[in-house]
């Protein structure tokens, strides 16, 4: 299982790639909601917590409060804001979309379910955690220590509390919208 994971983090990059130097718009987009499904359908979740209108709730409330943690810690002071009116409307559209529902649908069922179940097996579940986060952590540059942080707290998610996928990347995905927000609206318009 976890090697199906590296293989479609590799499979993700290359396919990136290609299409993009292809031209294709929202490249990134297409192959991680592909692969996403691919994935789904080869490793179908069992004994996950059943949906609810108070389950999707919370799980949007706990996205806002990781990305109040993450204001609080890291960016209050630190941001460099960025100014709309020099936004491409499609780049803008496109990276939305990215973050907010195609990476956190990818990277929840890739990384916090594929790669870590796998990984549980072999080093148990803490080790596993730590070992699924630091790659995570990585790919996020801009981010590093947050996003570790935050990959522990969804694999807790996916271990303890036994959220599938698709609750945990409501909650990722409400995360990434409230840290675009930050960026998009000069910190939710605190700052002149």
């Amino acid at each position: 299982m976890a090697a199906m994971g590296i293989v479609a983090s590799l499979a993700c990059g290359g396919l990136i790639s290609l299409l993009s130097s292809l031209g294709l718009v929202g490249a990134t987009i297409w192959v991680q909601l592909l692969l996403a499904l691919i994935l789904f359908k080869l490793y179908p979740e069992t004994s996950t917590v059943r949906w609810s209108g108070r389950l999707l709730l919370l799980l949007c409330g706990a996205g806002v409060a990781m990305a109040g943690v993450w204001v609080t810690l890291f960016a209050w002071g630190n941001t460099r804001f960025v100014d709309v009116g020099e936004v491409d409307i499609t780049a803008l559209a496109v990276g939305a979309a990215s973050a907010v529902i195609a990476a956190p649908i990818y990277e929840e069922k890739v990384v916090r379910h594929v790669l870590l179940m796998g990984a549980a097996g072999f080093v148990g579940p803490i080790q596993a955690s730590v070992l699924v986060s630091v790659p995570f952590a990585l790919v996020h540059a801009g981010s590093v220590i947050p996003a570790f942080f935050f990959s522990l707290a969804l694999c807790w998610a996916a271990l303890v509390l036994k959220l599938s996928s698709g609750q945990r990347a409501v909650a990722h995905g409400t995360y990434n919208l409230m840290n675009m927000l930050w960026y998009f609206t000069s910190g939710y318009g605190l700052f002149p």
